[in-house]
């Protein structure tokens, strides 16, 4: 009568339906273009290849749930999940080749793909007195995003040959959140909640364009590289490129003049920081030298006080009315760089818009006039 446990697994897989039917190709010595010697740019060629159902998916996941109630005043909710979904191609078709085909040389050397991993930690905590009730909850979440799709159209429409580019773009999320919240059990005409909160959120982003298959090709040429760009320069295979904070207290009471008539009135104060890190690159795609230093760092805060208000009508036992009237608050974000620039090719339109690093957080009352009933028992 104390402890409970539920486990669930599951697993499934789609069959694809989209075949990559790649005739064959001669190889392409492009060195005409940037005006090198014949021989110095070559695209190695290859011989017809068919790959049948490329865009198979594979999706997995489990979740387990806790529930003790070591007394009667006591009770701890513990849960976890985790899924991954792997869709095993690029997506799309390219309506030119088929309905359901694509022309993928880059298959070759880097088949595309997909991918997202999501895992969510929750912990609730509730202990009763007899006139209040103490809640903890705590949660994180965690969202890993990566894909593979073939950049190589980039090259071609500036006349640069068919290059073996894939775009290789991963992120990872995290959000840690906080509250707790005290409130009210009794019976009388006055009830009332008072609470924190905090969450942290950060957002980490790498991508790269490596030159997959060819020695003699643009990047290795140019600047001694082997890809064609790559934002990860100096952290690793992922970069933090934005973090953000949110700290607030909250509050709520309302008293029952009548068994009728209810007001009620409440607030919240919060605190909201954001920045956002700059993030260098490397490769001929990011400037002419090969490199490009990051953006400088650049953050705030905001602090803001939202208040709400009700008036409720208990008309008869099965019909109520009610008028409320709340703000709410949406955060800020950060914009990038290029964006903004001084310097840069928006400049003009930045400083008719008033555009910086980072754009200020927005609120919104809202207004409702509404009636809650029961109908037909």
């Amino acid at each position: 009568d104390r402890l409970a446990v539920r486990l669930v697994g599951y697993q499934d897989y789609i069959a694809g339906f989209i075949d990559n039917v790649v005739p064959a190709a001669a190889a392409d010595d492009y060195s005409a273009a940037l005006g090198a010697p014949p021989g110095t740019l070559v695209i190695p060629g290859h011989a017809a290849f068919t790959r049948k159902d490329t865009n198979s998916e594979n999706i997995w996941g489990a979740r387990a749930a806790v529930t003790w109630k070591p007394t009667d005043q006591l009770r701890i909710d513990l849960s976890y999940a985790a899924q991954g979904v792997t869709l095993n191609a690029e997506p799309g078709v390219q309506q030119a080749v088929g309905p359901y085909a694509v022309q993928r040389a880059l298959d070759l050397y880097s088949r595309g793909f997909a991918k997202e991993d999501m895992k969510i930690g929750q912990v609730v905590v509730t202990y009763d007195w007899s006139a209040v009730t103490l809640t903890s909850a705590s949660s994180y979440t965690q969202m890993k995003r990566s894909s593979a799709s073939d950049f190589g159209f980039l090259a071609a429409a500036a006349g640069l040959g068919d290059q073996l580019w894939p775009f290789l773009d991963r992120s990872t999320a995290g959000t840690f959140t906080q509250e707790f919240r005290l409130q009210s059990r009794s019976e009388g005409p006055l009830q009332w909640l008072a609470g924190a909160f905090y969450t942290n959120s950060f957002n980490d982003l790498g991508q790269v364009i490596p030159d997959e298959s060819c020695p003699t090709c643009i990047p290795e040429v140019l600047l001694g590289q082997s890809f064609a760009i790559n934002t990860s320069v100096g952290g690793g295979p992922d970069q933090v490129s934005e973090k953000q904070r949110q700290q607030s207290v909250f509050g709520e009471v309302n008293y029952s003049f009548t068994p009728r008539w209810t007001l009620g009135v409440g607030g919240r104060y919060l605190k909201d920081s954001l920045a956002s890190f700059g993030t260098a690159a490397e490769g001929f795609l990011a400037s002419p030298t090969g490199f490009v230093a990051a953006a400088p760092t650049v953050g705030g805060s905001s602090s803001i006080f939202n208040p709400s208000g009700y008036l409720r009508f208990k008309a008869t036992d099965d019909m109520t009315y009610y008028v409320q009237a709340a703000r709410g608050f949406r955060s800020g974000n950060s914009n990038q760089a290029l964006s903004y620039d001084p310097n840069g090719p928006c400049a003009a339109s930045a400083k008719i818009l008033g555009l910086g690093p980072l754009t200020d957080p927005d609120t919104l009352w809202t207004y409702e006039l509404g009636l809650k009933s029961v109908l037909w028992e």
